[in-house]
């Protein structure tokens, strides 16, 4: 896959009676090139640059809107791009956590007696654990891409909410049950 050469685009900006941004095929075509830019590692400010982004955090609020839009398949393929490095980083670490490490003191490694005599070289765990923890790093980082930690909504309901609307309904089926009988209040 080669870099996309860019094209300097100063696009209209439109926005609505209430200055609100306005999403149009120009403005979803920019966001889906500065996400494209993205994933070939170039900063916010060299794609707001380029792209004719007022600055970094519009360059920033673009990209996000791609991957939020209908222009799927470059935002797709910054997540995919992301998640690869991520899994590759984790892969290495793996490799790195399985194997034998020893432990070395003043240049050399460090060994005790076995009950048979023989000089046994001691590991070291510090890389092991070092290892484990960046493992988790990029564990949690691919969570965050993927969305797995995202706070979930959960809606509270009081009890005065809920005795006030047992309430009303109590007042709605009085009046209902005065109608139907015909009692005039």
């Amino acid at each position: 896959m080669n870099e996309p050469v860019p094209t300097s685009s100063r696009a209209h900006h439109p926005r609505g009676g209430d200055g609100e941004f306005i999403r149009s095929p120009d403005t979803a075509t920019r966001d889906a090139k500065a996400c494209e830019l993205r994933a070939y590692g170039w900063t916010y400010d060299k794609i707001a640059k380029e792209l004719g982004y007022v600055d970094r955090s519009h360059a920033r609020q673009g990209i996000e809107r791609a991957m939020l839009a209908i222009v799927q398949e470059p935002a797709e393929e910054l997540i995919k791009i992301h998640l690869e490095r991520l899994r590759e980083m984790y892969r290495t670490a793996r490799e790195i956590m399985v194997a034998r490490h020893m432990l070395v003191q003043h240049g050399k490694v460090v060994t005790w007696g076995a009950e048979d005599g023989h000089q046994v070289p001691v590991e070291d765990p510090m890389p092991r654990l070092a290892d484990i923890d960046r493992m988790a790093k990029v564990l949690e980082r691919e969570a965050k891409l993927l969305g797995l930690d995202a706070p979930k909504q959960i809606e509270f309901i009081t009890l005065d909410a809920i005795q006030a609307e047992i309430r009303r309904l109590e007042e709605s089926m009085e009046l209902r049950e005065r109608f139907v009988h015909g009692v005039s209040t």
